[in-house]
């Protein structure tokens, strides 16, 4: 157990309190957010540095990731070429050829061609935005820390308002919940008094009861209002 200070009033309480014994505030919610926030700076840090050790992405190759492709170009180049061939073989043997081996294979050696020609210019592209981006690899590094800043300083508003990272959760918002302060010292620690409450009061006070004709009572300084 250890002192702290009440954001409210200023006043030495307990950390453990649930709410501050001089003036009701809430430490319970305060020492929450502090919790959150101290875990998103956490956070913020370890992807901060995660970012200024990440090292330059690897160069990429004639091979990276187009495997398949290539094995696809092959293929339909093979099989091409040897419908070419077995057209040329027959008419070599004094046979009649066949046309259309030679049409289905010229279209797969086009197709070929083609696969081949879309890897290649594939490959310059990713290697012309990998020299880009290594050429701009500490200004990259920085723009994905700022990205990283902004985004952790909504979440930083968001607990310091609502007390959690994405804002209220719907669950616990109350759109109908009053937003009344004291009129006689200004806090917005009220609540209202129930109507079970007002009924006892009466029973036990009568006319005399201070709950009759009100609704609110502060819990700062005990007004009702």
């Amino acid at each position: 157990m250890a002192l702290i200070k009440c954001p409210e009033c200023g006043k030495d309480v307990s950390d453990t309190a649930p709410s501050c014994i001089y003036c009701g505030f809430s430490l319970a919610k305060y020492l929450k957010k502090l919790q959150r926030i101290d875990t998103l700076h956490k956070e913020l840090d370890e992807k901060l540095r995660s970012i200024e050790n990440m090292d330059t992405p690897d160069k990429p190759t004639p091979f990276g990731g187009e495997g398949i492709w290539w094995f696809v170009s092959i293929l339909f180049l093979g099989v091409g070429m040897y419908a070419c061939w077995l057209h040329l073989d027959l008419v070599l043997s004094n046979m009649n050829g066949m046309p259309i081996a030679v049409i289905t294979g010229l279209f797969f050696i086009i197709s070929a061609l083609l696969l081949i020609k879309g890897i290649i210019s594939r490959y310059k592209k990713n290697v012309a935005g990998y020299k880009e981006k290594v050429d701009k690899w500490d200004e990259y590094k920085e723009s994905e820390k700022q990205r990283v800043i902004s985004e952790y300083n909504v979440y930083f508003d968001n607990v310091k308002k609502y007390g959690y990272r994405y804002g209220e959760p719907k669950e616990l918002s109350l759109p109908n919940e009053c937003k009344a302060k004291c009129p006689v010292c200004g806090s917005t620690q009220v609540k209202k008094i129930s109507t079970a409450k007002k009924v006892v009061s009466t029973e036990l006070w009568g006319l005399a009861s201070s709950d009759i004709g009100k609704q609110m009572v502060c819990e700062k300084c005990g007004y009702k209002f």
